[in-house]
């Protein structure tokens, strides 16, 4: 799950499931709940497990959600 941390709204999901079944996930695809967590990149995309809450990755984005170089 991907989730913009300056809106705390999801941006992207994955489902390997649905991948594997051969069509693409939609974001509406994966049941997910967002409850911001203080310790988490702000300004940024992060990616989350969701099966542990994790952070696994994140990049900064700027104020239309473009990652930063």
């Amino acid at each position: 799950m991907a989730v913009n941390t300056r809106t705390n709204t999801v941006v992207d999901a994955f489902s390997r499931n649905i991948n594997d079944a051969g069509r693409p996930t939609k974001i509406t695809d994966v049941p997910y709940t967002i409850v911001p967590d203080p310790s988490w990149p702000a300004e940024s995309v992060i990616i989350i497990d969701t099966g542990t809450n994790k952070v696994i990755e994140h990049f900064r984005v700027d104020l239309s959600g473009n990652p930063l170089r």
